[in-house]
């Protein structure tokens, strides 16, 4: 299987932009695509090396992505079916729950 074949269930062509947004935001959100493709390749490697299952901080301190990006990108891999949540919730740094991933 190529990288190509590894990526079909993963839709980065859905909009990012809403239709009243200025081209530019468009534009903006058409780039992000092959980068959205590369993180969450990374997080899905990370949940897999994981020994356990892992909030989304965690997973940011094991990549180096933002956490933002990191939540962004877990709804993705949810939607194409590569990684899940336990249903286990866990406090973050600051004392918010989150839910627990795991590559599936």
């Amino acid at each position: 299987m190529n990288d190509e074949d590894d990526q079909t269930h993963l839709d980065f062509t859905r909009k990012h932009a809403r239709n009243s947004d200025p081209d530019t935001s468009k534009g903006a959100a058409a780039s992000m695509r092959e980068e959205a493709r590369k993180q969450c390749d990374l997080i899905e490697r990370v949940l897999r090396e994981a020994d356990r299952p892992l909030i989304f901080e965690e997973i940011g301190d094991r990549c180096g992505l933002h956490k933002t990006q990191v939540s962004r990108r877990l709804s993705d891999l949810g939607a194409a079916f590569r990684a899940k949540t336990t249903g286990v919730k866990r406090p973050t740094r600051a004392g918010r729950p989150a839910r627990e991933w795991v590559a599936i």
